[in-house]
């Protein structure tokens, strides 16, 4: 069945499953990128952002001229 009527289907089964912190059974919305996920800890992907900002900022530091 299409969104909304799983979601009402599944009201009474979700608030168990919140009620005993079981996110195998809960709605967690991913989005519809979620299968590019990549399975790394918050410091992981901390520091993997960090490292793609600066490499941005050598790029973009590349296409500009100081006159």
């Amino acid at each position: 069945a299409a969104y909304p009527h799983i979601h009402h289907m599944t009201k009474q089964l979700r608030k168990a499953a919140a009620q005993a912190n079981d996110p195998q059974v809960m709605s967690l919305w991913a989005g519809q990128g979620y299968r590019l996920a990549k399975d790394m800890s918050a410091g992981e992907i901390v520091r993997l952002l960090v490292e793609e900002v600066w490499e941005t900022i050598e790029q973009i530091n590349g296409f500009i001229t100081y006159d």
